[in-house]
């Protein structure tokens, strides 16, 4: 008798959420890079903060909305 997964699909979700991580971490440092050259710093920090809010915003209505990344 052997006991086994079956459709484990937690693999690739994880991956998935690997690649938007290190889409948000790059995303954020290009936008306050290239903000800077065009606006004051104080004004590019405050919008690539809210770029993770985004991001948690987005995973918060698909948790609810009964979306999934698969």
């Amino acid at each position: 008798l052997e006991i086994g997964y079956v459709n484990d699909f937690s693999s690739f979700i994880r991956r998935r959420l690997n690649v938007l991580s290190g889409n948000l971490s790059l995303g954020l440092f290009l936008v306050l890079i290239i903000l800077t050259f065009i606006l004051k710093f104080r004004i590019a920090l405050l919008v690539s903060v809210g770029i993770p809010f985004a991001f948690l915003g987005t995973l918060f209505i698909f948790y609810n909305g009964d979306y999934s990344l698969n």
